[in-house]
């Protein structure tokens, strides 16, 4: 292995890495985490609980929105596949 070539692969995969972890995986744990308390503050060693996540799920206006959310999302994703394949061809 040539001398730089283990640093130079270490930054090919370190930056796109931390980039992902920074604005990726972050922000998304900090929101895990807000979502589990009840006024949405970041949680503190033993406050976490499920409730907000049994009112969402026990409302059937809720349930009924988030599956027909899913719904179109995979509608969408089928049609445009449908219709993006053939014409990738062209």
């Amino acid at each position: 292995m040539p001398p730089g070539a283990r640093a130079r692969r270490l930054l090919l995969v370190g930056i796109p890495a931390a980039f992902l972890l920074l604005f990726f995986v972050l922000p998304n744990a900090l929101l895990l985490s807000a979502s589990l308390t009840v006024d949405g503050s970041l949680p503190t060693p033993g406050t976490a609980t499920l409730q907000t996540y049994r009112l969402v799920f026990g409302n059937a206006g809720y349930v009924a929105a988030i599956w027909r959310s899913f719904w179109l999302a995979g509608a969408v994703a089928a049609l445009v596949c449908l219709l993006g394949y053939p014409i990738a061809f062209l």
